[in-house]
Parts: structure tokens; sequence; C-alpha cells
């Protein structure tokens, strides 16, 4: 499924470095109007940035709109419910090492820490991953589902045996976020209505 050699757009990279920003992809904007969420999508990109840099940090809500058979790097959504005792980065730390190794159990290339990106936006219940690789890419979003797919197998099959399951922490990849027309929230952004900000995690 994977293609190493792909150009990528700005998903991948780390937000406001507009130099990742490519003209074939759309962005999104989410607002409020009187209380009712609302969603502006453009494709000119000189407009995006100029915006980005304009707008107050507390009106930062921007995404990267990414159409199914667009080139993504290949990329996993982990959401989990937490605790308030639960210590959020070990259980990240965990995840982060089980998601490698089993993915790499099951591809003919390898990643490890220094070739992905993890980006985080925790809040007390909910422990919540972005992660993305640098160096990896999938010639369509469909075809990311498909890979995908097999690793929610194996993670499943490897749950069951407690002697092969890397790590404490049970958890799964969404599988939702391989659908057409996806948003990618951008680093140092929040969702409309929420306050907690996707920020770069160091596993």
């Amino acid at each position: 499924y994977i293609d190493i050699n792909a150009p990528t757009g700005f998903q991948c990279g780390f937000q406001h470095n507009t130099e990742y920003l490519t003209s074939k992809y759309c962005y999104k904007y989410e607002y409020g109007d009187n209380g009712v969420r609302c969603i502006i999508v453009g494709e000119d990109k000189d407009v995006f940035i100029q915006w980005l840099n304009t707008l107050p940090k507390h009106q930062h809500r921007f995404y990267e709109f990414i159409r199914e058979t667009d080139i993504v790097a290949e990329f996993y959504d982990i959401d989990l419910k937490i605790t308030p005792d639960d210590d959020a980065e070990s259980m990240s730390t965990d995840i982060i090492t089980n998601l490698l190794h089993t993915r790499n159990e099951i591809s003919h290339t390898k990643l490890s820490n220094r070739d992905i990106i993890v980006q985080s936006s925790h809040t007390s219940t909910k422990l919540s991953l972005h992660i993305s690789s640098k160096k990896t890419y999938f010639k369509s979003n469909a075809l990311q589902y498909l890979f995908g797919k097999d690793i929610v197998t194996q993670l499943d099959i490897l749950s069951k045996d407690k002697r092969k399951w890397v790590g404490n922490v049970v958890f799964s990849i969404d599988l939702s976020v391989y659908s057409k027309n996806r948003c990618f929230r951008m680093c140092g952004n929040h969702k409309y209505g929420r306050t907690n900000d996707l920020v770069v995690f160091q596993p």
C-alpha cells in the first residue's frame, strides 16, 4: 500500500511551517454564528496563510481538508477514555510503542519514534493522539484505510493473548478518519466550542 517517494501536503508537517502548504489541498475554518457551528472551506493557499497569521490565537480552529483520493502521509488517530487519575503521558508512550511494533510486524517498511510526528489533545477524560509518518505515504486515504484495517485486526488478535501484547494499555485505532473528504486539525488549533489545542507530544 505504501509509496515512500510520494509527495505530501501539510497533513504531515508542523503547523505554522507554511512551506508544507500546497495549493493541491483545501483548508477549512470552523467558527460560530449565534451559537451555530459553521464551516468555511477554501483552496487559496495565500489567503489561508494570511488568515492564519491574522486571527488571534483563541480563534485558531483550522483544518486541512483531504479528499479520499489525495496522497496522505501514513497517519493514525487514537482516542481512549481515561480518568483524571490516569497518567495520559505514560499511557501515550505505551500506546505509541505498541502501535509501531504492531505496524512494523505487518509492513515491509519500518518506522521508529524518529520517523513520526505525534500530536496530542488530551483532556481529563479522554486521551487523544494524532500520529503521522515523516517518511511513508499512501496514494490515497482509501488505501490508508485498508492498511489501518489490517492493524486493527492484528491489535484485536494480540489483545487476546497477554503474552504477545506490548505494554499495558489496550487500545485500537479509529478507522472513521479514513473516510471521504476528511478534515485534519492543525497543530496549535482547537475544535469549535473547545479550548484544548492539538500540541506536539514527545514520546
